[in-house]
């Protein structure tokens, strides 16, 4: 994602680009390479290692659903994973996904 950004001249640096992505999360809607490489890979019958099977798919999907950075998406996979609805946490992020109940501590 960061690199994809970067390339386009979105931004100049990696933290720009976070930033950015923080600040406009519809542009993660726009990046096409992320999930090119990623369906490159799977085609290619990389293997990818992975704690519970499916994972990485989930977080893929759900971070072009949500236009969540990848770490977030991940978390989101992993509660997707086991029933979890609710979080606490003080990232607006994860407000966007209509399932998930965030806490502000």
């Amino acid at each position: 994602m960061i690199a994809e950004i970067i390339g386009n001249h979105w931004a100049a640096h990696p933290l720009d680009a976070v930033k950015l992505m923080k600040h406009n999360p519809d542009i993660i809607q726009q990046l096409k390479k992320p999930w090119e490489v990623y369906g490159y890979l799977t085609s290619m019958n990389f293997k990818i290692i992975e704690e519970f099977s499916g994972i990485t798919q989930s977080t893929f999907d759900l971070s072009k659903t949500y236009s969540l950075l990848a770490k977030d998406a991940a978390i989101l996979a992993y509660a997707k994973k086991f029933k979890i609805s609710s979080i606490a946490t003080n990232d607006n992020d994860f407000t966007r996904v209509p399932w998930l109940c965030c806490w502000k501590p």
